[in-house]
């Protein structure tokens, strides 16, 4: 693989700028800088001078074209238009599945929480699309009860779409790595 030092043409259709910074011409990185998106043809709706660029929202510019609110949004989920769990006012979230969620993240993800070493230090990966919140809910769906937790089931693979389930404390306990099957009396 060559490396070069040669600019390419910019992304957007029409444009003829060379590239500065993720395949966009200067202008037009500019504007992804400002506004979030770098193309022209994007209405941008500004609610007096400093508004923000979400059509049903009256509160004031902060930063890429959004207010506080969606501009946290933006840079958390990639969408400022992203469903967020409701949050108390001690700022913990009401739902026991974005709990479920964060529990998860914290286990595999974090090499300073208490259950690092059982998942994550044993290789055990949490798949990069439940990296969101709503990834994560629109594959698992709701967590039902608070009878029921997140569920491998295969122990020794990592947490996916395709390897996990809602179970309940019964059915997690006969799917440990320390279970064995004995055979008594026949």
């Amino acid at each position: 693989m060559q490396l070069t030092n040669k600019k390419g043409k910019c992304r957007i259709d029409n444009c003829k700028g060379l590239t500065v910074g993720q395949r966009l011409c200067n202008a037009h990185y500019r504007r992804l800088r400002k506004w979030g998106d770098p193309r022209p043809e994007v209405p941008l709706k500004m609610s007096g001078k400093n508004g923000c660029k979400v059509e049903s929202c009256a509160r004031p510019y902060e930063g890429k074209g959004f207010c506080k609110l969606h501009r946290t949004r933006f840079k958390k989920h990639g969408d400022a238009f992203a469903k967020i769990p409701a949050v108390r006012r001690d700022g913990r979230t009401l739902t026991i599945t974005y709990n479920s969620w964060r529990a998860m993240k914290e286990r595999c993800l974090n090499p300073r929480s208490t259950s690092f070493k059982h998942y994550g230090g044993r290789g055990i990966k949490l798949c990069r699309r439940w990296y969101v919140f709503g990834n994560f809910l629109k594959d698992m769906g709701r967590r039902k009860t608070a009878k029921l937790s997140i569920d491998r089931i295969n122990v020794e693979k990592g947490y996916n779409k395709n390897n996990c389930r809602w179970a309940t404390a019964i059915q997690q306990a006969n799917n440990k790595r320390k279970n064995s099957m004995r055979v008594s009396r026949g």
